[in-house]
Order: C-alpha cells, then sequence, then structure tokens
C-alpha cells in the first residue's frame, strides 16, 4: 500500500468496510455481534481477496472477498466494489471492464463501466476471449478441424465426418459457414 492511496466507504457497507483506489479492501476497527449473542472487538485489517475459480484461458480469475454485518455474510467482487466507490453504481446495461485484460487486477485506473459488446471488444484485443479448443465446452482441436477441412475437400461428407468425431452435424457445418473456428487457417 503506498501513502497516496485513496480510500472510500464500500457501499452498503459504511463504517464496516473501506476499498482504496488500489483494490484493496479493508475492514474498519468495530465492536462484532455474533448469531449466538457474543461481543468481540475487530481490529482494521486489509481483506485477503480469493479467487472466484473462473478462468478464461489461462489469465487469472476475477477476486471476491467476504464482507459481514453483525453474522451476515456476503460475498462481493473487488472490482464492482472499486467501481462502485469512485465511480459510482453500475449503469444499466453496463458490466465491468479490465482494461488491460487481466481481472485480478482491481486498479481503478484498470476498471470502467462499459457495454458487453465493449467487453468482448477488449477480450479480443487482449487476446483473452477463449476461441476453439479453448473454451470449456470445445470436443475438437485446432488440428482436427484442419483434418475435418482436409477430409471434407476430398469429398467426404458432413454427417459422416460428424459421426467419426461424435459431433453433431451443424457443428460440422459452422466451420464451413464460418461461425465457428474461423481463426484456424487450413
Amino acid at each position: 500500500m503506498s501513502n497516496d492511496e485513496q480510500w472510500r466507504p464500500v457501499l452498503g457497507f459504511e463504517g464496516y468496510y473501506e476499498v482504496s483506489d488500489q483494490g484493496h479492501v479493508r475492514s474498519l476497527a468495530r465492536t462484532c455481534y455474533s448469531g449466538a449473542g457474543r461481543v468481540r472487538k475487530v481490529k482494521s485489517r486489509i481483506l485477503i481477496p480469493q479467487h472466484d475459480g473462473r478462468t478464461r484461458g489461462g489469465i487469472g480469475a476475477h477476486t471476491k472477498v467476504t464482507l459481514s454485518i453483525d453474522a451476515v455474510a456476503t460475498q462481493r467482487q473487488v472490482h464492482i466494489l472499486v467501481l462502485e466507490a469512485f465511480v459510482g453504481l453500475r449503469p444499466q446495461g453496463t458490466e465491468t471492464r479490465h482494461l488491460n485484460g487481466l481481472p485480478d487486477d482491481n486498479r481503478l485506473s484498470n476498471l470502467c463501466w462499459g457495454t458487453p459488446a465493449e467487453n468482448r471488444a477488449d477480450t479480443l484485443r487482449h487476446g483473452t476471449f477463449p476461441r476453439g479448443s479453448q473454451r470449456s465446452t470445445a470436443k475438437l482441436t485446432e488440428a482436427i478441424v484442419r483434418d475435418i477441412r482436409a477430409a471434407y475437400a476430398s469429398g467426404a461428407q458432413i454427417n459422416a465426418l460428424a459421426r467419426q468425431y461424435g459431433v453433431n452435424h451443424s457443428t460440422i457445418q459452422q466451420m464451413f459457414r464460418g461461425r465457428s473456428w474461423a481463426h484456424v487457417s487450413s
């Protein structure tokens, strides 16, 4: 943390938590009440964010923290806390953009609200958009797609290729219509 790091209250958790323009979240010193009626003192501390487990093409995952008031816990994504505190509530129809393509970089300078189309354009520009075999649902690889295209060029039928490679015939058709696997050169 630097001396010029700016801190603001976490919206909805004012007096309990703050978030910084560097993407840190801290709890504030306070007295807490547990569900069993016990009272305890909490010291101010920086929270350690957890990864949400979803990665894109080997790129890091978004981070989240657990915030609680009077034994009621809520998990929130850090990038949203930063934007809400420093920019304002999310405008309808927008989502968070990580401008450098790293979803665990929650510095204010790396974040902004944007449309889903802008976010997708960012992933294409950063090379983090899962294409082909990077997609979690992919049944084919780039090498197999080249083999299928070569077999089709040699006269193989789409239905036969679909059976051979264990995919639906529409998967093979989309390959030739430019709707999927367009990034693979023959």
